[in-house]
């Protein structure tokens, strides 16, 4: 009756851990997997490849697999995907790939750099840039008598801005409407 209460078939209930787990302790069964799949045994090539070779670099290359060619030794070859532009990029930069790669390993495990030119402008995965915020618009008129008394500085400005916002939204509902005037 030990499969009953959960027991594991030993007799004894599985070990958990308690507390807090680290996010890589958690995701290497889902994460080795998918990367046994693409022959990257090592999974920290995959989840921390841009610490690996840089985030400059980590922007516009990203591993694919890793083969192992046959020939009964070590030196595989990693092959990486690179975006159209970037890819002679990538070539020129083999060496230092190999090389970062390579201390993660602990040993030569990579001694060849292919790459794959793909079409994409940014390897997929990664965010865009993010772009700056240039700031609020600029106010057409002078906020309400109401809104110039509130005291706290910051919450005037952010009224303001509010107030602005809906003058602007409904003069530009007005001119949608023809014919009512």
């Amino acid at each position: 009756m030990a499969g009953q209460d959960g027991a594991a078939a030993g007799g004894r209930k599985p070990w958990r851990p308690r507390g807090f787990t680290r996010l890589s302790v958690a995701a290497a069964p889902a994460v080795g997997g998918a990367g046994a799949r693409r022959g990257i045994a090592e999974s920290r090539l995959i989840a921390d490849w841009a610490t690996i070779v840089g985030a400059d670099l980590a922007q516009f290359v990203r591993p694919v697999k890793i083969s192992h060619g046959g020939r009964g030794g070590l030196g595989a070859t990693l092959v990486v995907a690179a975006d159209g532009a970037r890819a002679a990029e990538a070539q020129h930069l083999a060496g230092v790939i190999v090389e970062k790669v390579n201390q993660v390993y602990g040993y030569a495990a990579v001694s060849r750099l292919r790459v794959v030119q793909t079409g994409d402008a940014a390897p997929q995965g990664l965010a865009e840039p993010a772009t700056g915020w240039d700031g609020p618009p600029p106010m057409d008129a002078p906020p309400s008598a109401v809104v110039s008394r509130v005291a706290d500085e910051d919450l005037r400005a952010a009224l303001a801005r509010l107030e602005a916002n809906i003058r602007r939204k409904a003069a530009a509902g007005a001119a949608e409407k023809p014919g009512d005037a």
